[in-house]
């Protein structure tokens, strides 16, 4: 199955990475992850936003809890898209059929990684999964190779368009 087509961003892109990210004092490019990959996905299904913008329009719609900390259910309440499924993160390996079939319904996947498995507790990132072993990576704009998601991935999360709630596309298990 090839990769899912997306266009990534970078949380240290000079155009939004000193801005603060919610209402907090933290910048963008410090910890930005998880919108730069709400971004993505939001794009991904036809929007037009940058990081910047989505950072704003999810402040006016009480995106943020504790001044920066996502709320997931809040990207339903500004754009076309749901959430998958609606108590989204899944936590834990069990959810590997799960993602297999997101990706397979060509729906990008929000994940939750340690960015440094080598340390001492998790060191939290967010990457946007595009195939069983690809991924964008917010911190730079880059496209990666993950080697095995079923070690790597602590949580996962999707968005799909509101038009698939009754009409999904048929997946792609080739």
């Amino acid at each position: 199955m090839a990769a899912i087509a997306v266009a990534p961003l970078s949380q240290r892109d000079p155009r939004w990475a000193g801005l603060p990210l919610g209402t907090s004092q933290v910048s963008i490019g410090e910890a930005g992850c998880l919108l730069c990959c709400a971004a993505m996905v939001h794009n991904y299904f036809g929007g037009a936003l940058t990081p910047a913008q989505l950072n704003a329009a999810l402040v006016a719609a009480g995106g943020y809890a504790d001044g920066n900390r996502f709320v997931w259910a809040a990207l339903e309440r500004i754009s076309r898209l749901w959430l998958v499924p609606p108590d989204a993160p899944l936590v834990g390996p069990p959810y590997m059929p799960f993602l297999r079939i997101l990706l397979a319904m060509r729906l990008p996947v929000i994940c939750h990684v340690d960015s440094r498995p080598d340390m001492a507790g998790v060191q939290d990132h967010y990457v946007l999964l595009i195939g069983e072993h690809q991924y964008a990576d917010p911190w730079d704009g880059m496209i990666r190779r993950m080697e095995a998601p079923e070690t790597q991935v602590l949580a996962l999360a999707a968005y799909a368009p509101v038009r698939w709630a009754t009409t999904p596309p048929a997946a792609d298990c080739t």
